[in-house]
């Protein structure tokens, strides 16, 4: 029950239009990104989660950890501007490092929000 409602919150907070979403956003998703990473999860929540991921040019299984802190990232730029909501969700030293790894540039690992407050 827990991994379903993880997912209904990412689901929820990607969809809302504004800084509204960033609760449910934070609130899902460690634990999402565990039950992907692990892959223990319903297909029923990949469901209603996957359209709100950006589409990759390969489509395979090991995708869904990178999808995720792509659109969580790609959400927090747009609507709320600040990595804090994130790092301050983040209760283990593992979440922290995943945290910081969200806004790290895939080629140069460039953190960035270098120029706006945690």
């Amino acid at each position: 029950m827990r991994s379903h409602t993880a997912f209904l919150l990412v689901t929820l907070g990607l969809r809302a239009p504004g800084p509204e979403g960033v609760l449910p956003l934070v609130r899902g998703f460690f634990p999402v990104h565990e039950a992907l990473a692990s892959v223990r999860f319903a297909p029923e929540s990949w469901q209603i989660l996957s359209p709100e991921f950006p589409h990759l040019r390969v489509r395979r299984d090991w995708d869904r950890c990178e999808k995720l802190p792509r659109a969580v990232r790609t959400w927090l730029i747009k609507h709320v501007k600040s990595r804090k909501p994130l790092l301050e969700a983040a209760e283990t030293a593992s979440n922290q490092d995943l945290a910081r790894r969200v806004f790290r540039t895939p080629d140069d690992s460039d953190d960035l929000f270098s120029h706006w407050p945690a």
